[in-house]
């Protein structure tokens, strides 16, 4: 208002001076100076457009950008520093005059006297001015106050609000092409590496309950994850799960630990679909659970977003589901499966549920590498219609265990009481070499052959038929074969005629499980003891 002031009274005073005659220069010379009488009218008004009103909006203009330069100003201390930048910003015009003028000039100004002005009328007991200057300082305030500090007030109260209340023990991952679900991750459990220790002793049992803790344990590896943002998803769960902490729906946990109503403005900078206090809890990420048997495999969707611990996100070593999951329901290679197979059989004392947990433990080099033997008990109610064609009851066997099991490879070796299936018995055979060789015994499926003679049924009309199933499918599960039967009696009963088969049942249980190269040494002894017996050299030796 200093300013203001002084431009007012310049203003009044140039505007009140009485006007100059022709020939007159308006300053006359008095003892100590010169003393300005009159002012011509072209110069008055040359003094008014060029300096007063100039003035006039400089100070203005700097009293509306200085309000809201202070308003803007958070601490004390920063408002006395701000003060007086603006005084110094004032006192500009002066020491560029005091700079740049000559000083011959400023000399001359300095013997100008003061002009004395006419008293200013009144408004009732104060004075015009006064009372402008006091209406202006009062409507500048208080339009300082409402238009700019209220609302930055309430901008830093809500950023404030963002920043500092709500749950800040998280942190977040996710949004990535490997995981579209946002991951928040709880820090309450931070650690900063999980060495196998801590991951055998501490964190399968704390976050896996069912877990066998007298397994024996093995290492788990890192796996790797690609990355791509997806921020507005990011921001949203973020957001909820930082505002929604045990208050009431539109209040928010402050910083001094108790619920506080959120402003308005705060509102504003939510993101649709964020509502504080709304105790919209996340649901858990994803993880291996054992009791859910198969299921839990294809289970790996967690969501748009979901809550995910530090330690499952530091010692499962990566997004959820996790390793653990990642590792038991991978199966794509014999390193694998053994993974897989250790993870649900030693780590958690669970059958496998989807993978032949037998392939590890026979093969070393191939997923492909384990066969079985075993006889089919079929019981025969039409012994006329099974009997009619030896070919066609063959081919309906193979074609039905096919079906049954889901294999591709069935060997019919013999139908008891008919001859053997020598061209079968051929694609079995190894090297010589292999006879040699000692093998487990097979429970009398691959010991001997039936004799020709032996009736195809019996008393109970029952017949039985010696079969392999080479390159078994690793997720042919051996104690889901006999739950077969019924659909394998089915298929064969189709294809012989409505009636021929009753009934089926595998006989010996468990089958005879062997590598492909233990099968042949079965199967070049037996051919070499059949030639033995029976003095017939037709049948082919190992090859």
């Amino acid at each position: 208002m200093v300013e203001f002031r002084s431009v007012y009274e310049q203003g009044m005073t140039v505007y009140n001076l009485p006007r100059a005659m022709p020939g007159e220069t308006g300053m006359i010379k008095v003892e100590d100076g010169f003393e300005v009488v009159s002012i011509r009218r072209s110069r008055k008004l040359a003094v008014i457009v060029f300096l007063t009103l100039p003035r006039l909006a400089t100070t203005i203009g700097l009293a509306l950008v200085g309000c809201r330069y202070l308003a803007y100003t958070i601490s004390l201390q920063d408002i006395v520093l701000n003060s007086l930048a603006l005084a110094f910003v004032m006192e500009v015009d002066e020491l560029v005059a005091e700079v740049f003028l000559p000083r011959k000039l400023k000399a001359a100004v300095e013997q100008v006297k003061a002009i004395e002005c006419q008293r200013p009328c009144k408004v009732g007991p104060v004075l015009f001015p006064d009372l402008l200057r006091y209406v202006l300082t009062a409507s500048l305030v208080l339009f300082a106050y409402f238009y700019w500090l209220m609302p930055f007030h309430d901008n830093v109260e809500a950023a404030a609000m963002a920043l500092c209340a709500g749950r800040k023990d998280f942190s977040q991952t996710g949004g990535v092409s490997g995981l579209s679900t946002i991951v928040l991750l709880n820090r309450s459990d931070f650690i900063s590496g999980c060495s196998d220790e801590h991951f055998e002793n501490n964190y399968l049992p704390n976050y896996y309950p069912s877990v066998n803790r007298s397994r024996q344990k093995k290492a788990m590896t890192a796996l790797q994850f690609d990355t791509e943002t997806v921020e507005q998803t990011r921001l949203r769960a973020t957001l909820q799960h930082a505002f929604s902490q045990n208050c009431s729906n539109g209040e928010i946990w402050s910083p001094e630990g108790e619920c506080t109503a959120v402003t308005e403005e705060f509102m504003n900078g939510l993101p649709d679909g964020v509502e504080p206090g709304s105790d919209s809890a996340l649901r858990q990420c994803t993880r291996f659970n054992s009791q859910q048997g198969a299921a839990t495999c294809k289970s790996t969707d967690s969501g748009e977003a979901c809550a995910w611990t530090w330690q499952g996100f530091t010692c499962e070593q990566g997004n959820p589901p996790g390793v653990l999951h990642q590792r038991a329901c991978s199966y794509s290679t014999l390193d694998q499966i053994g993974d897989s197979c250790h993870i649900w059989e030693e780590t958690f004392s669970q059958k496998h549920p989807v993978v032949n947990c037998l392939i590890p433990e026979y093969c070393e080099h191939a997923i492909n590498c384990l066969n079985l033997a075993s006889h089919l008990a079929l019981t025969i109610g039409s012994s006329t219609s099974y009997e009619a064609n030896e070919t066609a009851t063959r081919s309906a066997i193979s074609s039905g265990l096919s079906t049954a099991l889901g294999v591709d490879s069935v060997k019919i070796l013999q139908i008891r009481g008919w001859s053997v299936d020598w061209d079968e018995v051929e694609t079995l055979l190894g090297p010589p070499s292999a006879s040699s060789q000692q093998v487990q015994n097979s429970g009398g499926v691959l010991d001997s052959f039936w004799e020709d003679t032996e009736p195809i049924l019996d008393n109970s009309s029952i017949t039985l038929v010696k079969f392999v199933v080479t390159s078994l499918p690793v997720t042919l599960l051996p104690s889901s074969i006999p739950g077969t039967a019924a659909t394998l009696a089915a298929q064969i009963d189709r294809e012989l005629g409505n009636g021929t088969v009753v009934s089926v049942q595998f006989t010996p249980w468990p089958p005879f499980f062997a590598t492909t190269d233990d099968v042949a040494i079965k199967m070049n002894a037996l051919v070499e003891a059949y030639r033995a017996n029976s003095g017939n050299s037709g049948p082919p030796g190992p090859r």
